[in-house]
């Protein structure tokens, strides 16, 4: 393979590039390492959010679409009763309800008499 002969200026600028030498790489360890943390975390929040976006689209998707219409068993519409039978015991008149409705009735007046035994004095000569 021949090469076509060169003007004086290619040669000019081929002279001045033979006479550039290329730097020196430094490598900074710290930097690199920290740009492939960076780098692998970026991955892990793709995946994270792609999972999270295919999740939110499932459900927005089974949101929109139209509810089954409920089977109707053969032979028309079956319906059952139930009857609840609810007794209710009146409370007693210590009950806090009963009290508390007295209360805003009749102010303490409507309170009820505790039913405390009766109260006698004691003389502790009586004892012997």
């Amino acid at each position: 393979m021949q090469q076509e002969p060169m003007n004086p200026a290619d040669r000019e600028l081929e002279m001045a590039l033979q006479s550039v030498a290329p730097s020196t790489a430094r490598i900074d360890a710290v930097a690199a390492a920290f740009a492939a943390g960076r780098q692998s975390g970026r991955r892990q929040t793709r995946l994270w959010q792609g999972a999270a976006s295919v999740a939110l689209l499932l459900a927005v998707g089974s949101w929109m679409l139209p509810a089954k219409p409920a089977i109707q068993p053969p032979g028309g519409i079956v319906a059952q009763s139930v009857i609840v039978k609810n007794e209710t015991r009146p409370l007693p008149t210590q009950s806090l309800l009963i009290l508390e409705d007295a209360m805003r009735r009749n102010g303490l007046d409507g309170l009820t008499s505790p039913n405390l035994p009766d109260v006698r004095n004691v003389n502790p000569a009586d004892n012997l």
